[in-house]
């Protein structure tokens, strides 16, 4: 038994040297830089791995990081590709009609950007040839029922529209337009006129109430506020409360946060005096960004 486990010993020896030999220090594999994943332990001593990395938001770019890639015939006449802005074709003046007796002036743009990027166009420039100019204001992405609100930059997006009005607006604001928007026409008289697009009332939701008020809710046009004294009967409170909340302020509260709320479509207005004045049979409108650059050009 002795010389047995002798044997074994030396056996064992042996193998930890050879073992020892061939294994090389972790310098030479590369691996002294490496740091090893932590590893949490919960409260009964079960080891669990960490947890995976935060998700960041996405980033929206308000500028470009570097200008235009367009080939010299791409240059618009008059001007060098140092003098085209980052945003260079990326908003295009879509249509222009100038302020006559029978319609109001409209300029119309419209956004050809990456979906994941914002465009800030407050403060760019339209210019005529005879020299008249207009600056895009700011204006109200969120317009809200419950009082003034200060306007802020205008952001635009990839198939954002931006239509410019040579009228007065009754609100003294612009904004974006959503699908609530359409019950103010109801109280204001928008140039041109807002679309009448409020979500369809639900049948489902008039069941409760009587006969007279079902007539009556039925009987109203899309975006149209109920009258003050609607013909229902008197003690029909439960219907009374619903056709109190028919109107923007209830349309606001209850739809705010639905994917399809807004719309794509921003509108600003400009006091007809100060709209573009262009040539009236032929022109080119010059679109310059906050930095004097050419965005877009557009010719009739």
């Amino acid at each position: 038994a002795p010389k047995i486990f002798g044997i074994l010993f030396i056996v064992f020896a042996l193998g930890l040297a050879f073992y020892l030999y061939r294994l090389e220090p972790i310098e030479k594999l590369g691996l002294d830089n490496i740091t090893l994943p932590k590893i949490f332990s919960t409260s009964t001593g079960e080891n669990i791995p960490p947890p995976p990395p935060e998700e960041k938001p996405p980033t929206y770019f308000v500028e470009p990081p570097e200008g235009p890639e367009i080939s010299p015939s791409e240059i618009p006449q008059g001007f060098t590709l140092k003098e085209l802005s980052p945003f260079f074709r990326k908003v295009r003046i879509s249509s222009f009609t100038s302020i006559s007796p029978d319609f109001y002036g409209q300029i119309s743009m419209y956004a050809y950007i990456d979906s994941d990027k914002l465009i800030n166009v407050t403060g760019w420039v339209l210019k005529s040839n005879k020299g008249s100019r207009l600056v895009i204001p700011k204006g109200i992405e969120v317009y809200s029922p419950f009082g003034f609100q200060t306007p802020s930059d205008i952001f635009v997006k990839s198939g954002d529209t931006v239509n410019i009005y040579g009228a007065t607006n009754p609100t003294g604001v612009n904004f974006r337009l959503n699908k609530c928007l359409g019950y103010l026409e109801d109280v204001f008289d928008f140039t041109p006129p807002l679309y009448t697009n409020c979500p369809y009332i639900d049948r489902s939701e008039l069941f409760r109430f009587t006969g007279e008020c079902q007539d009556y809710v039925l009987s109203l046009s899309a975006c149209q506020i109920p009258d003050s004294n609607p013909q229902i009967p008197l003690d029909d409170y439960a219907c009374r409360d619903y056709l109190s909340k028919l109107n923007y302020r209830g349309c606001f509260e209850r739809y705010r946060t639905d994917p399809d709320f807004f719309q794509s479509e921003w509108r600003i207005w400009v006091e007809p005096r100060l709209f573009l004045d262009p040539d009236s049979r032929h022109d080119r409108i010059l679109l310059f960004d906050q930095k004097g650059l050419l965005v877009d050009e557009y010719s009739y």
